[in-house]
């Protein structure tokens, strides 16, 4: 009995030490696969950053130049064509409530656009035909600089001239009567200036400009 008791002495801290040798080795070993995992999810995510990366990278490098003179300058040639050409139809369109009540709101949209982008720019109160047959209420003028008021004129030009009745959200209009510069250049000003109009003066036009976007 008593070499019983001896034999079970000597055994027992051996086999706590190699059951504790057994936990630390299997904690060593869980350690490590959430190591290799871990730098496994790194290593799929890092190619994955990296082509995100590249691709707006190209998409930038492709993107048309919306910037310019010479991109406002081509808005204003084809916003003067325009009008030599369709000249009494524009007027009678800007008499019209609604249209002139559209055109008001890009000319603040593009107002807060101007604003926060090109503040050292020369900015003056704008002047078109529009504004020279009093079509705008008068502390509704926008003050743009001379690029932004191109892209302003364009935008006046296109809106009287819309056949669509009734007007579909320009974003969700099958007819695409902007060029592509000038489309892409509105759809960036509008992105920026809607989520402000707010705040800046134009809550009545953002919030009917809101519910026309969503019904279309």
């Amino acid at each position: 009995m008593a070499k019983t008791s001896e034999h079970d002495a000597l055994v027992e801290p051996e086999r706590k030490s190699t059951e504790s040798d057994l936990t630390t080795k299997t904690r060593n070993e869980s350690a490590e696969a959430a190591g290799a995992t871990a730098n496994a999810t790194s290593a799929e995510a890092t190619p994955a950053r990296e082509t995100k990366a590249a691709a707006e990278i190209a998409a930038k490098q492709h993107a048309p130049r919306l910037d310019g003179a010479d991109i406002a300058a081509a808005a204003n040639q084809a916003a003067a064509k325009a009008w030599k050409k369709h000249r009494a139809r524009i007027l009678n369109r800007i008499a019209e409530k609604e249209i002139a009540r559209d055109i008001v709101t890009l000319a603040g949209m593009t107002e807060i656009y101007c604003a926060d982008h090109h503040a050292a720019a020369d900015r003056t109160p704008y002047e078109s035909e529009a504004t020279a047959v009093g079509m705008y209420p008068q502390h509704k003028i926008p003050r743009l600089c001379p690029e932004c008021a191109a892209h302003l004129r364009y935008g006046e030009v296109r809106r009287a001239l819309c056949r669509r009745e009734p007007r579909p959200a320009c974003k969700t209009c099958k007819s695409h009567c902007y060029t592509s510069t000038e489309s892409a250049w509105q759809r960036r000003a509008m992105a920026y200036a809607g989520p402000r109009a707010m705040f800046r003066g134009h809550a009545i036009e953002a919030i009917r400009h809101l519910i026309h976007t969503r019904k279309s």
